[in-house]
C-alpha cells in the first residue's frame, strides 16, 4: 500500500520558511512601526500634561502657564505666587523620547495659560502673571511634535472649555 501526503518533517520546514519570508518582509518596517507608537505615546503624555495643568489651576485657584520651547523641544510648567506677583517654577515634566521634539506651536509666544476656571489663555507676555494682557483662546491652537524619522503628531487645544486631544 502507497500512501501519499507530507510528513511533519516536511510540514515543518515549509512553515519554517514562510516565518523567515515574513520575518525579512515585516522587519524593515519595524523601526518605524515601534517609532510611531513611542510618538503617539508622547503625545498622548503631553496631552495629559495639559490636561493636569488645567486641573491644577481649578483645584488650587491659581494661574498655571505651560512653556513650550521650540528650540529645546520641551516645556516646563509655572504656578502663579500671588504673594509675589511672579510665577514659580514647577517640576520639569521628564523629557521627551530620544528623537521626539516640539517643533511648532500656534500659541503666541509658544505660552498656554490656565485660569482659575480652566479657560485657556494665549500669553501675550511673560511677567507678571495677570489675565489682563492675555487672550483668551479664540481659535482652536495646536502644539506638533516630530519623530526622527520625520513623522508628525498634532496635539490640539480647544478655546474656552481647554479641551485637549491628540490627532
Amino acid at each position: 500500500m502507497n500512501i501519499k501526503g507530507f510528513t511533519i518533517i516536511e510540514l515543518v520546514m515549509v512553515i519554517a520558511i514562510l516565518g523567515i519570508i515574513g520575518f525579512a518582509l515585516i522587519r524593515p518596517n519595524w523601526g518605524i512601526f515601534s517609532s510611531n507608537i513611542t510618538l503617539k505615546s508622547q503625545a498622548e503624555k503631553i496631552k495629559n500634561d495639559i490636561y493636569n495643568a488645567r486641573q491644577k489651576a481649578m483645584s488650587q485657584e491659581k494661574l498655571v502657564k505651560i512653556v513650550f520651547n521650540n528650540d529645546s523641544g520641551l516645556y516646563s510648567w509655572v504656578v502663579e505666587n500671588s504673594s509675589t506677583n511672579s510665577w514659580v517654577n514647577m517640576p520639569n515634566p521628564p523629557p521627551l523620547s530620544d528623537g521626539i521634539k516640539i517643533v511648532t506651536t500656534t500659541l503666541a509666544n509658544n505660552d498656554l495659560i490656565f485660569d482659575k476656571s480652566g479657560r485657556p489663555y494665549e500669553n501675550s507676555h511673560s511677567d507678571p502673571p495677570s489675565l489682563s494682557n492675555d487672550v483668551p483662546l479664540g481659535a482652536v491652537k495646536s502644539i506638533t511634535i516630530v519623530d526622527n524619522t520625520g513623522t508628525q503628531k498634532n496635539i490640539i487645544i480647544y478655546p474656552n472649555t481647554g479641551y485637549v486631544e491628540t490627532n
